[in-house]
Formats: C-alpha cells, sequence, structure tokens
C-alpha cells in the first residue's frame, strides 16, 4: 500500500510533466483566460484587498489580472515565501492561490512544503480562498492529510468551480 506522502510525491512529478507539457502558446493562453474569467467574476469583483501570488514553475500568469485590478483601484499584494512562511501585507479579503493540482473538494496539492497550508489555517473565515490552475490540474481526487486545507473555489481557462 502506498502511503499518502508517497502518493502526494507521485501526483507533483505526474503534475509537473503534465505541465512542461504545455507549449508557450497554450501556456499563455490558457493563463490570459483564467485572467478574464476573473476580471469578470462577481465575488473578485466585490473585494478592494486582494492577495495573490508570483507564477513560478509554470504556474498559471495572471498578472494581467493584477493590472487590471490595480487599474480598478484595488489593493493588490504579491505574496512571496520565506524560509518557513508566506510573507504578505495586510488583511486579505480574497486569495488567489496556485497549485500543483486541486481537486473538486477544494484539495490543493502544492510543492510539499506546506507553506500555504499552514498559511491558510491562520486566516479569519471570511477571507475567500480561491485555488487557481489549469484545466488539466483538476482532478476529481488528490490524497490529502489531516493538516491540508481546501479553497472554497477553483478558477481555471474555463470554469469557476464553488466548493
Amino acid at each position: 500500500m502506498i502511503h499518502t506522502a508517497e502518493a502526494k510525491e507521485l501526483l507533483r512529478h505526474s503534475m509537473k510533466k503534465n505541465l512542461n507539457s504545455l507549449t508557450p502558446v497554450e501556456y499563455r493562453e490558457h493563463s490570459l483566460a483564467i485572467s478574464v474569467q476573473l476580471m469578470h467574476w462577481n465575488s473578485l469583483a466585490e473585494k478592494t484587498v486582494i492577495l495573490t501570488y508570483q507564477p513560478l514553475n509554470r504556474e498559471p500568469n495572471i498578472f494581467p489580472l493584477v493590472e487590471f485590478l490595480r487599474s480598478q483601484q484595488k489593493s493588490v499584494d504579491v505574496l512571496s515565501t520565506g524560509k518557513h512562511e508566506i510573507q504578505h501585507v495586510g488583511n486579505p479579503e480574497i486569495i488567489l492561490i496556485p497549485g500543483l493540482a486541486f481537486d473538486k473538494k477544494g484539495f490543493r496539492l502544492g510543492s510539499g512544503q506546506g507553506y500555504f497550508d499552514r498559511f491558510l489555517a491562520t486566516l479569519p473565515k471570511e477571507t475567500l480562498t480561491v485555488g487557481i490552475c489549469f484545466d488539466m490540474q483538476l482532478l476529481p481526487e488528490i490524497p490529502t492529510e489531516e493538516h491540508d486545507v481546501p479553497v472554497q473555489y477553483i478558477v481555471t481557462e474555463t470554469q469557476i468551480h464553488k466548493i
């Protein structure tokens, strides 16, 4: 029997391989489609303090959204990861979170460092948490552990999925 940690590591490897198979054009088009989905989403339009991420390793690049939000006079903070924590400023009303994969229950597969799970566990309940991924990263189920914290929504290039 495969342990959860081992199953997660195998899935990470598979998802990284899938992401690396995207052509540069597909990556740009899918990323832009996610930004457009978010630009038209009422739940985001209602918020004024947004925390997002700097895309790494083929995570969706939603900087067109960041530019749009800033043009709408929204406060947008781009988080960074320190040695053992996520660093940001202020009290965000909504957080946009990347991942290697998400499942239909809102659970996220990340890099395995636990940054986001520790961070999400500290947020007030009214903070809206949104997973950002490509359709190919939305899975029926991913292995979970006790410390895993689900997001409330998942946004891909074709859908906004409420958990």
